[in-house]
């Protein structure tokens, strides 16, 4: 695991960011390629129907549609394991949650600050002691998606608590 995949920003105590780390080049590389394979396959499609002299059909804007959406979905699966960020914010009324894969950002939630308990999610996995991070109100909960070691996860909660959260 990275050491510097928790950042507690500098100026204001109150601000979390948890990054990812970024997946081998290789399996990035492999799905970059997919995701231009998806993006040109409508495209080329339709230049060769139309350029054999038949015309549009209904088909090829099903084609764009289809491949283009998995494209969008790959791509936010590219984005996120080379840059992917989840922010927690603590205000003195609300703890904001919000995934951040680095040109747009997604899945913001919003949590109010009252009787908050913070537990770890512990997730089995052959060698490692590793979870996420799960922030309770009496309403709702946040549950952070990247896995940390459990040591780190404790790291965030102490400090949140030293906090006063």
């Amino acid at each position: 695991m990275n050491n510097n995949q928790i950042e507690f920003k500098e100026g204001n105590p109150n601000v979390y960011i948890i990054s990812v780390n970024k997946s081998p080049l290789i399996v990035r590389a492999i799905l970059l390629i997919i995701l231009i394979l998806f993006a040109l396959i409508p495209v080329m499609a339709t230049y060769f129907r139309l350029s054999s002299g038949y015309g549009f059909h209904f088909g090829l804007a099903l084609s764009f549609v289809l491949c283009w959406l998995i494209g969008f979905y790959l791509l936010r699966i590219v984005l996120w394991n080379t840059y992917g960020k989840e922010k927690l914010e603590f205000n003195d009324s609300i703890i904001t949650y919000e995934a951040d894969y680095k040109f747009f950002k997604d899945g913001k939630k919003e949590l109010e600050n009252k009787r908050l308990t913070i537990d770890i999610n512990k997730i089995p996995e052959e060698k490692k002691d590793i979870g996420t991070l799960v922030i309770n109100n009496e309403l709702d909960q946040i549950i952070t998606v990247i896995k940390l070691p459990i040591e780190k996860l404790k790291e965030i909660e102490n400090k949140i608590n030293e906090n006063g959260f």
